[in-house]
């Protein structure tokens, strides 16, 4: 550190910054002030120069000032006539105009009633279009009911027609029947005698020619037999081969013939079965006949219950058509009061804020979400008052009708809070028992006032809110008896059309739409809400009844499907008992299928004679020799067999041939019996028996259709009388529409007239206005002109000057302004700028007197700094050298050292009365003489080793510590130049520094020292240790104890001597 830096570190000790600085912030004062004194003194100049002139101007602005005052006089009397004039002219029109405000009331009135008119007849001809709509709806749906039913009631005597006329034909045709029967009868006997005489005969035919075709077969197969031997020899080599061969044949022969027996066997079998159920008794055939006929009959009743079933489910159904029109006409209604609901809401709504109604919805929700009780709703809700008074209850109360009531203030916070969370807006509540309105006031007793509170019907626990908000209300006759009582008592007085005087007398009111009116739109939501409940009471109580109509025709339609399957089932059951009975067509047809299983029958059996025969000459070819051709016995055998074949066949044939014929007619006789004589004898049997069964499907099929059509009839009359019904109220209301739509149409011919005349009214109210504003403008600008006369002399006041005419007034006025244009430019304030400018001037006399008596106490303050700056230099140099040397000393024991001011005046003695700031100018720097232990010379800090300067610089901050002590200090390997003996005496100092004592209070100044050291010596002397380790590029510290810092600081000297 050079000698000048350890100068300014002195100075900066010393404290001398804030000295110089405040130096330097008097001399820019003192420039400042030197400038106003040189600008003072030109305005001075420049002030006397003008005063010269003005003395010249003051004897022509004398001649000025008279002529302007007569003109002043003439003007002000002027102007002042004119707007007397104006004002007279106001207060007339004025007159005329509350004249006209009261008529145009009285059409606003008018007007008002007309709307009130128009909406009302709305009202009852949109209730009117809804009832027309549904008696439309009940008419349409009557006529297609009347429609269908005339149409059901046609079909019924169509059918009753139908069936009497099929009765007598079955009458007449079951007569017929029976004579036919007979005859009939008598050829069946021919018929069958005749077949039983030619049975027998056909029977023998058909067994001679099978005897005669069996025989052929036997021949054919001995002829077989022997033509296959003959052939057996070109085919076969040997016998075994032969053999082989044949029992093949046997097995296959014996396979068919197994088969062909196991078929004839079935056959057979059935054959007999099909005879066996051929037999039937004449017992079983008349319980056939019975069962069918107790099907039928139950049949019969089933049909009746199903007529009985229909005709309730008819009634139930009418009934059930009946409720749903009326839940039409309810759900209609309600949909009519729902939009009456929502349109109270939005008028409701709409005379609020738009965040307070939200706000009110969200203390309804949370309150019903919540469960929470105690929460009563708004104060609008909570009461009710006569209709004449809506208006005076609304303007006295205003927002307050939108205060929610609670029952507790624990309840108010809650919902507060819960408002809070959900974001949902502010609202005012009024907690019932927090409430403390005050006792009643004294109210005026006369005629023309009302207490607002009297009016007014609500639940008594909820009296401390409504007091709270009407106790001071008065419901006052007119303004003139509101501003007498609220001046007497103080009170708010309201009147019944909204104008208001409150206790401190400010008055309000105006035109107020009573379509908009809060009061009334809850009026309106109440009743509309008492409706609809009504109307959802009604309509629930239609549903239950609806539902246990369902309930009826489902069991009804249950019931009757029972009924109908129940006949269904009857019915069946007897058509199918009168298929199986015997005799009729489908025995015909088992008897035929017998006949030709009887075929199949015989002719199995034929084959499997066939086949046995087969077999056994196979197996007599197998015992016989294997020889190359016949012998002379058989051959002699084939050709006796050959020419029996040829008579056989003949015979067989001509057998044949016979029995054909006789089977052919036998079964001609048969055919005709069976599929002609019997067939038509079994259909007039059903003939005669159906239409002479008493409880037969004739009979219960005609019951049915009249009880069908006596009920379709029944309801078709009842129809019939609600569709006229219906008809007539829907002509009724029809012609009520009409009368209505007439109605609002005169409604609003006369609204748009008394709409038509209040424009009129307000057209001349307007061009009224305007002449009023013509006429105040001009009045204004009069007062304006005489207010921008300025002062004005008493001679203005003077009331012999009003006789004159404006005409007289303006010449004079001319006369005056001519004279003064005679004078050309005159200066009208020559003289108060004379006076002005001599003013200017004392004052600013005064103002260079005060600026030179600063500058003198400027100067005189410079010196003082500076003084005191070189009293403070001076004593900390005095004070940093005395500690110094004595530092150094303790330090390094032995030696010596000083500190020496360096100054531009070497070798010469400055003077005790130079001033401060020039025996400041002469320092130069602080340069440090020390001498260590062992030396003779003195020595400068260029001539010092490395760690002599360390010393030398340790002592100048001890020594400034001192002198000036810091709070802590921060040294970075101090030690790391000085031997052993200098560091234990560094850590003597630091301990003893640490620890200091204030030389002149006695009190203790300790001070922190932050050492970092690779040195024994600091640490024992340190209280506290910290390690700082490095690792992963990264710096770590923590505590350590004292004995760690030790061990080390002991393994790094280690690791310096090892490398060393």
């Amino acid at each position: 550190m050079k000698d000048e830096q350890r100068l300014e570190l002195l100075k900066e000790v010393a404290g001398t910054r804030t000295y110089t600085e405040r130096r330097q912030e008097s001399i820019g004062i003192m420039e400042e002030t030197a400038a106003r004194r040189r600008k003072v003194d030109e305005m001075l100049e420049m002030i006397e120069k003008r005063l010269k002139e003005l003395d010249a101007e003051k004897q022509e602005l004398a001649e000025y000032q008279a002529l302007d005052k007569r003109r002043k006089i003439a003007e002000y009397t002027y102007y002042d006539k004119e707007q007397r004039k104006a004002r007279e002219a106001l207060q007339r029109m004025d007159i005329q105009r509350i004249d006209e405000a009261e008529k145009n009331q009285a059409l606003q009135q008018r007007e008002e009633a007309a709307k009130a008119a128009v909406i009302d007849t709305e009202k009852s001809l949109s209730a009117i279009i809804s009832e027309v709509k549904l008696l439309n709806d009940s008419v349409k749906s009557y006529s297609t009911d009347y429609k269908r039913l005339l149409e059901e009631v046609a079909r019924l005597e169509m059918e009753a027609q139908q069936q009497k006329a099929d009765l007598d034909a079955s009458t007449t045709t079951a007569r017929e029947a029976r004579n036919e029967l007979a005859q009939l009868s008598e050829q069946v006997r021919s018929v069958e005698a005749e077949l039983a005489k030619l049975q027998p005969v056909v029977a023998e035919k058909v067994d001679t020619a099978a005897r005669r075709k069996a025989d052929e077969e036997r021949a054919e197969a001995k002829l077989q037999q022997l033509y296959s031997r003959q052939t057996r020899t070109s085919q076969f080599h040997s016998k075994a081969d032969r053999n082989e061969h044949l029992q093949k044949e046997v097995v296959a022969v014996r396979a068919a013939l197994a088969k062909k027996e196991q078929q004839a066997l079935n056959l057979a079998q059935q054959v007999e079965r099909s005879k066996r159920d051929a037999g039937k008794s004449e017992a079983e055939v008349s319980a056939a006949r019975k069962r069918l006929a107790e099907y039928r009959k139950a049949a019969d009743d089933a049909g009746k219950e199903c007529v009985a079933h229909r005709a309730r489910h008819s009634k139930l159904t009418d009934a059930r058509k009946q409720l749903w029109r009326r839940e039409q006409e309810l759900a209609e209604a309600t949909r009519a009061r729902t939009a009456d609901l929502d349109k109270a809401d939005r008028t409701l709504q709409q005379s609020m804020s738009r965040a307070l109604w939200e706000s009110v919805q969200a203390v309804r929700r949370i309150a019903t979400e919540k469960e929470i009780s105690g929460v009563y709703g708004m104060v609008i809700e909570l009461f009710d008052v006569d209709e004449k008074f809506y208006t005076a209850v609304e303007t006295a109360a205003a927002n307050q009708l939108f205060h929610v009531v609670v029952d507790t203030d624990e309840t108010a916070a809650r919902m507060l809070s819960e408002l809070q969370q959900a974001n949902a807006g502010r609202v005012t509540f009024m907690p019932l028992n927090r409430l403390r309105p005050g006792a009643d006031p004294e109210y005026p007793v006369s005629e023309d006032v009302i207490p607002m509170l009297k009016k007014l019907k609500f639940e008594a626990r909820f009296l401390p809110a409504f007091k709270q908000i009407f106790r001071k209300c008065l419901v006052v006759r007119n303004l003139e008896v509101g501003t007498r009582f609220s001046k007497s008592h103080d009170l708010d007085c309201v009147t019944l059309d909204g104008d208001q005087v409150n206790r401190k007398g400010a008055l309000s009111g105006g035109y107020l739409d009573i379509r908009r009116s809060r009061l009334r739109a809850q009026a309106d939501r109440i009743k509309v809400r008492q409706e609809l409940k009504l109307a959802e009471t009604e309509a629930t109580g239609v549903a239950q009844n609806g539902e246990s109509i369902d309930a009826d025709v489902t069991r009804v339609l249950g019931e009757l499907r029972e009924a109908e399957n129940r006949q269904r089932k009857a019915a069946a059951a007897a058509e199918q008992e009168a298929l199986e009975l015997p005799g009729s067509a489908s025995s015909t047809a088992s008897r035929s299928v017998d006949a030709q299983k009887e075929k199949a029958l015989a002719a199995l059996r034929s084959a499997a004679d066939s086949d046995r025969r087969r077999l056994e000459a196979l197996n007599e070819e197998i015992a016989s020799p294997f020889e190359a051709d016949l012998s002379p016995g058989e051959q002699k055998q084939q050709q006796d067999l050959q020419a029996e074949m040829n008579q056989l066949t003949k015979a067989r044939v001509q057998a044949e041939r016979e029995a054909a014929k006789a089977k052919q007619q036998l079964a001609g006789l048969e055919a005709d019996l069976r599929e002609n004589l019997q067939l038509r004898q079994r259909e007039l049997q059903a003939a005669i028996e159906e239409a002479t069964t008493p409880l037969g499907e004739s009979s219960s099929g005609s019951g049915d259709v009249s009880s069908l059509l006596a009920a379709a009839q029944e309801r078709l009359t009842s129809t019939q009388t609600a569709l006229e019904t219906a008809k007539h109220q829907y002509e009724e209301k029809r012609s009520s529409e009409r009368q209505l739509k007439e109605t609002l149409e005169a409604h609003k011919a006369r609204l748009a007239a008394e709409v038509q005349k209040q424009q009129d009214e307000a057209k001349e109210l307007d061009r009224l206005l305007a002449r009023r504003g013509v006429l105040a403008q001009k009045a204004a600008e009069f007062a304006d002109c005489i207010r921008k006369l300025g002062s004005l002399p008493k001679e203005s006041f003077d009331e012999s000057r009003r006789s004159l005419s404006s005409k007289q007034l303006m010449a004079e006025i001319e006369k005056c302004n001519k004279e003064l244009q005679k004078l050309g430019h005159v200066n009208k304030k020559a003289l108060d700028q004379f006076a002005n400018f001599n003013d200017q001037r004392d004052k600013l006399l005064d103002r260079r007197k005060e600026v030179e008596k600063a500058e003198v106490s400027i100067r005189s303050l410079i010196d003082h700094l500076d003084h005191k700056k070189d009293e403070a230099m001076e004593r900390t140099f005095k004070g940093v050298a005395k500690h110094f040397a004595e530092v150094f000393k303790e330090l390094v024991p032995g030696g010596s050292g000083k500190l020496l001011m360096k100054t531009s005046h070497e070798g010469r003695q400055l003077d005790h009365d130079a001033s401060a700031a020039s025996r400041l100018a002469t320092y130069q720097g602080i340069s440090i003489r020390v001498q260590f232990a062992g030396g003779t010379d003195t020595q400068t800090m260029n001539q010092l080793s490395g760690g002599q300067k360390t010393m030398v610089a340790l002592c100048l901050i001890f020594a400034i510590q001192r002198c000036d002590p810091a709070p802590f200090y921060i040294f970075d390997e101090i030690d790391a130049n000085l031997d052993a003996a200098h560091r234990a005496s560094l850590a003597q100092m630091i301990e003893r520094q640490a620890g200091a004592v204030n030389e002149e209070t006695g009190e203790p100044e300790p001070t922190q020292f932050i050492t970092t050291t690779f040195r024994p010596e600091l640490i024992h002397a340190g209280d506290q240790f910290y390690g700082v380790t490095h690792r992963n590029k990264a710096s770590t510290i923590k505590t350590i104890a004292k004995t760690d810092a030790l061990r080390i600081i002991a393994e790094d000297q280690n690791r310096v001597r090892q490398h060393a």
